[in-house]
């Protein structure tokens, strides 16, 4: 949904992902992303944040902590 352009629909699947599995850094990364495309990255903080909690090296790590400064 997300490499669609459809963030809104998105949101809930990436949410659902993280339910299940709250050590799946990818759904952090890709939620904060959708929140990104919709226009609200104070949404999207707290996922950069969690993502970088659970990766913290790495090339998307340093996408990540970008998006924070």
């Amino acid at each position: 949904m997300l490499e669609r352009g459809e963030a809104q629909h998105a949101v809930p699947l990436f949410r659902g992902a993280i339910e299940s599995d709250p050590k799946f850094s990818d759904a952090y990364f890709n939620l904060a992303m959708a929140f990104e495309q919709l226009g609200d990255p104070g949404k999207a903080r707290p996922y950069w944040k969690s993502y970088i909690d659970l990766e913290p090296e790495g090339t998307w790590t340093e996408i990540a902590r970008r998006h924070l400064t």
